[in-house]
């Protein structure tokens, strides 16, 4: 995937494909980054085999990818897939907002895969937490993907986006 130059008319390409709900909350995503002041760089799959699109939102201080849009067009079968990657290292410091999210958010960050420290700098990389009593390790390469939420459900991860955002940032 080549990393391109983001501008307005890419990414309306990155989302023309997807249903009016899903650019209405690709595009309400893309307008929290930029009210967070994140950095926006977009990867395009520029192979024959189907469309397909990452949009990445980073902090700039300190430098760490906070969430993903992914958009793709499969091949052989063209349904479109439409989902958010978000990093979340910090959950430990609002835990109360996760363990009260909707049972479709909580379902996705359970159902993260355990880190089984397959590459060196997950070494380094310390993502504990705990919900509801238990205690997750999340493989930090799968993270946290989101897709098919409702309205209500896409605002609560917006939260969520916002809360890490701060956490991270946070001097």
């Amino acid at each position: 995937m080549a990393v391109i130059k983001v501008t307005e008319d890419l990414i309306c390409e990155a989302l023309e494909f997807l249903s009016p709900e899903e650019q209405a909350t690709a595009n309400s995503l893309h307008e929290l980054a930029i009210s967070l002041g994140l950095k926006i760089e977009m990867r395009r799959n520029l192979q024959k085999a189907g469309k397909g699109y990452y949009l990445e939102y980073s902090t700039k201080k300190p430098k760490r990818k906070l969430f993903y849009i992914h958009t793709h067009e499969q091949y052989k079968t063209g349904e479109i897939i439409f989902k958010v990657k978000a990093n979340l290292f910090n959950i430990d410091g609002y835990r109360e907002i996760i363990e009260k999210s909707p049972l479709a958010i909580k379902k996705s960050i359970k159902d993260t895969g355990n880190c089984l420290k397959c590459k060196t700098s997950c070494y380094a990389i310390d993502l504990q937490y705990t919900i509801d009593g238990t205690i997750y390790d999340p493989c930090y390469g799968q993270g946290h993907y989101f897709q098919n939420l409702n309205s209500s459900e896409w605002e609560v991860l917006k939260g969520i986006i916002t809360n890490e955002c701060n956490a991270i940032t946070a001097v």
